[in-house]
């Protein structure tokens, strides 16, 4: 961006953007199916132990509502980059004003129950709003952000996440028949069980698959792990 190279800024941004997809999608898929294990682990403790079910909707909208915030706060870095503070100030705006807008929709036609699950998705709606116009503006100043490429990315990253999730949802479920009413270990320790269980198969068969299929973002992304540890 110093040097005026708006096309390597695009590619690179672009680049970041597929990168950080391949570690969040699949997570974002599998959030709402563990939601359940993880509300007990994290949250189920002291008073909140008796009603430690409240927190699985709004953990399992949690998914895709970091998704989009990642993906907003991803291409305002390019903005940053280019110090179009102003820029970033009114797309600020439009993120915030779908939030409330969103945020009083919900709550307004819901139970006490469902107000923080409606709070997430106002949450998410104005991340959504805010990447969508993000990219799209910061596409017109920069010349591009391989728009075409990165939906092909993100058209075999959801067939692999597709898949893995499916799997994973399988285990899940026989895990869950199997136990029945009285699981066969304390709750807590059923809970990491199953977290272990499902997050291994649901890892294990997207990394083949996205080796299968030659993503190098993801292998990429495990290049780097690997190496770090």
């Amino acid at each position: 961006a110093a040097d005026g190279d708006l096309a390597s800024l695009g590619a690179t941004l672009a680049r970041t953007m597929r990168t950080s997809f391949a570690v969040m999608v699949p997570f974002a898929a599998l959030l709402p199916l563990l939601a359940p294990e993880l509300a007990r682990l994290l949250l189920g403790y002291g008073a909140a132990a008796d009603t430690v079910d409240n927190y699985v909707p709004t953990l399992a909208l949690f998914g895709p509502a970091v998704l989009f915030f990642t993906a907003h706060y991803l291409v305002l870095r390019g903005f940053y980059a280019l110090e179009q503070t102003r820029t970033v100030f009114w797309n600020q705006c439009a993120v915030a004003a779908t939030n409330v807008v969103v945020a009083v929709a919900v709550v307004t036609r819901t139970d006490a129950a469902w107000t923080s699950p409606g709070l997430v998705v106002a949450y998410g709606s104005a991340y959504l709003v805010g990447a969508v116009l993000s990219f799209k503006v910061l596409s017109g100043r920069v010349g591009g952000l391989h728009g075409s490429e990165l939906l092909r990315f993100c058209v075999r990253i959801g067939l692999v996440v597709a898949v893995s999730t499916a799997l994973a949802w399988a285990v899940h479920a026989g895990l869950g028949a199997w136990a029945g009413d009285e699981p066969p270990l304390p709750g807590r320790l059923w809970s990491v069980l199953v977290v272990a269980a499902v997050g291994t198969v649901d890892v294990v068969v997207f990394l083949l698959l996205a080796r299968l299929l030659r993503i190098r973002e993801v292998t990429a992304v495990l290049a780097l792990v690997t190496r770090r540890g």
